[in-house]
Order: C-alpha cells, then structure tokens, then sequence
C-alpha cells in the first residue's frame, strides 16, 4: 500500500511539497528502477552512507501535481537531470548543496554510483561466463535440458570451445550450419537449473564487485565489444539492459543506456556503454538551462539517510531527498519535511 502526499495546492512561490524531480526521473529500489506512479512505500532504495551503498527505507512519497515554476535541467552526454531550485544536490566530499546555489558554478563533482560490501555468489568465474554466452548468444530447451549456443565469428567460437573444456563439459556436440557459422549443443549444467536463462536473473545481483567484472568482460566477447576502457553491450530486452544497469550502479560502473530502432523491425535495441568511473563534474553554468516539467509535475521520497540513486534518460547519479535538513510537518504518514 502506496503511502503518498500529494500536493495540488496554488504555487505561491512557496512549493511546500514538490521539490526534487521530474516525471522522466526514476529511483533505483530493490526491486529495480521504478517512477512516480509505480513506487511504493514497502519499497527499498539504496542510499550512499559513508562510501558504501546500503539498503535504505522509504519514509514518504511526496507527488507535487501542480508545480507551476521552472525547474533545471542539465543534460548532455554524460548525464541528464531535472531539477527544482531547492533539491539538494550532492557532491562527491559527502556534501549537499541546494541546485539554485551552483547554477552559476563551472564545476561540481557528484557520485554517479556506489558500492556494496558482498561476499562472492555461489558460481565460479566459469560458470558465470557460460551463463552469460547462454542468455547472450543461445537458447535452452528447459523439457530436454539441453542448451545451445550458436556463433560464426571464429574468436567466439575457439573462446567457447575453451570454456567448455575448462569446465570439464565434454558431452557436447559441434555442428557446422548451412550459414556457416557453429552451433554446439550441451547438457545445461546442475549449477544453472535454477537460474533464468531465457533472460539475465536477478539472482546476478548477488554478485560480488569481482563477479560482476567476470560478468561484464563475458558480454562483451558474446554479445558486446571493448572499445578502450568502455564495455559495450547489446540486448533487444528492455528489462535486460534496465538489469544491466542496475547491476553496473550498485558495483561502482557509469553506464548509459541508449535505444534505437533496428532494421526493419518497430522494436527497438539497446546497448548499455559501461565504464570503470564513480564520479562525474558537471558544469552548471554552461549546460544547466529553465525548463516547464512535463505535466506540470514534480515528485521526491524521503529517506532516513537523505539520498538515492536516480535514473533519467539512461543516466545514472546519486542525488538527494531534499526534503531532509529542513523543518518538519506532521503529515500522519510519519513525516514530511517542510521546505518554506
């Protein structure tokens, strides 16, 4: 059950409730990245405490459907943001700074993702990389328990002939086709079962930072490339690159996800850049202009710690509630916090 205050009072230049984010802004749960119309107050976030990403609670939903002022919008390559005038924005020394006080500044530096303290997930280096070239480059058949994996690239071939010899994998079968290219057929290992093949798991998010490079250097020979110190991955699954993501921003990665149409089809395709980088300088006097939020809309959470991760146009940044530091209204939803 969603515990929201909703503000549609007059905009008195005073906005009461509604200062943080746009509608094109979501925040990163538990449970993925959710919007305004689909969080909920049971929900999880992760907040930066002390360098490290721990699991924080959601105190209130505050949805503001009547902000009739501007807000800032910073986007360019790198990162996108839409923010009020009074958001606390934060900096990479642990500091917070209201947006209206560095919009004539040249630079700011702001974190961009965290890390968490986790123990390795129980798969090896191996296992982990045939997970990835299945749901990457395969198929399984769950009724016969049999996978397949199919390439025509002869790097990708020999990389995974090496791989199912390392793990002892010996039953297996390899088949020219007619288009050339290779298919081999396996007995799915007892490792595997119960993981989601057709499609990445969420159980990947119980990787450690290390497994997560195993993971991300496995993509990018199945389905991905390395273009100098970036990693770039390709899915046609929103709800993969959306999980990719998540799995970057939560082990220290900057990525960017952008989508296109491809060939003849309507879907789109998408590929996520991936990067080693957990900070990110912003100019926002060059890049940070007034816009009208879409719909008139603006909305934040409270948490116990003061920030969240955020996601808007495939960016990723760590920003905060701000309503916290501020006074405090009894709202009888537990608190909100009071910005007059």
């Amino acid at each position: 059950q969603k515990r929201i205050f909703k503000n549609n009072y007059p905009n008195l230049k005073l906005h009461a409730f509604g200062h943080c984010v746009d509608i094109n802004t979501e925040i990163l749960t538990i449970n993925g990245w959710k919007n305004y119309n689909n969080i909920n107050i049971t929900d999880e976030v992760y907040s930066l405490k002390n360098n490290l990403l721990v699991k924080n609670n959601i105190q209130n939903i505050i949805i503001n459907k009547d902000y009739n002022d501007y807000i800032y919008e910073y986007d360019n390559n790198s990162i996108s943001m839409a923010l009020t005038d009074g958001h606390r924005v934060l900096k990479s020394n642990g500091e917070y700074e209201l947006c209206k006080n560095i919009l004539n500044k040249t630079r700011v530096t702001i974190p961009i993702n965290g890390i968490r303290l986790k123990n390795d997930y129980d798969l090896s280096d191996d296992m982990i990389r045939l997970y990835v070239a299945i749901v990457a480059d395969g198929s399984y058949n769950k009724n016969t328990n049999l996978a397949r994996f199919k390439v025509s690239k002869l790097r990708k071939v020999e990389w995974f002939e090496n791989l199912l010899n390392c793990l002892d994998i010996k039953k297996y079968t390899k088949n020219q086709q007619k288009d050339k290219s290779i298919c081999f057929n396996f007995k799915l290992p007892q490792e595997l079962i119960n993981l989601n093949i057709k499609g990445l798991d969420r159980n990947i998010l119980n990787f450690s930072r290390r497994q997560v490079e195993i993971f991300l250097d496995a993509y990018s020979v199945t389905d991905g490339q390395k273009i100098g110190n970036s990693i770039l991955i390709y899915t046609s699954k929103k709800e993969e690159s959306d999980l990719i993501q998540e799995l970057c921003t939560i082990n220290g990665f900057k990525s960017k996800i952008s989508s296109r149409i491809h060939g003849f089809s309507n879907n789109p395709s998408y590929t996520i850049i991936i990067t080693d980088k957990n900070f990110l300088s912003i100019n926002p006097s060059k890049f940070m202009k007034k816009i009208k939020p879409e719909n008139n809309i603006t909305w934040c959470i409270t948490t116990d710690i003061g920030n969240f991760i955020a996601r808007r146009k495939g960016t990723v940044f760590i920003t905060g509630n701000c309503h916290n530091g501020h006074g405090i209204i009894n709202t009888g939803l537990r608190t909100i916090n009071n910005i007059i």
